[in-house]
């Protein structure tokens, strides 16, 4: 895997009004805001150190986003008598994708401390 795309950043979470799952994505310290927002892609490489210093690799794999793990019922989005089931990462109680394999409590702690990390891009064509 070519690695001229590799970027430098952290982990990041957004959850803004309107939006009804935290987003999971990476902030490359190379751009400023929202141009060094970036969402995952199936296929992207991630890694994930314990601090800046970058000393140890906490997690590192293949990104697949999966969207049906770790579902619970969320009060907060019922309507009608129905209950919605959201992803969990604690502690967000709603996520938009948690990589497959993972723990969803080590995504949601990595991602609420904003873990240094670096992510290649898959390259698409």
């Amino acid at each position: 895997m070519s690695t001229n795309n590799k970027l430098t950043g952290q982990l990041t979470a957004y959850a803004d009004m309107g939006v009804v799952a935290t987003v999971p994505a990476f902030q490359d310290d190379s751009k400023a805001g929202w141009d060094g927002f970036i969402t995952f892609d199936d296929g992207d490489l991630l890694s994930i150190f314990n601090d800046a210093a970058r000393t140890q690799v906490l997690w590192e794999g293949v990104i697949e986003m999966d969207f049906d793990v770790n579902k619970k019922p969320n009060p907060v989005y019922a309507t009608a008598g129905h209950m919605v089931l959201t992803q969990h990462a604690p502690p967000f109680n709603t996520m938009n994708g948690i990589p497959k394999g993972m723990d969803p409590d080590f995504w949601g702690k990595v991602l609420s401390e904003e873990k240094p990390a670096t992510l290649v891009k898959v390259l698409k064509p």
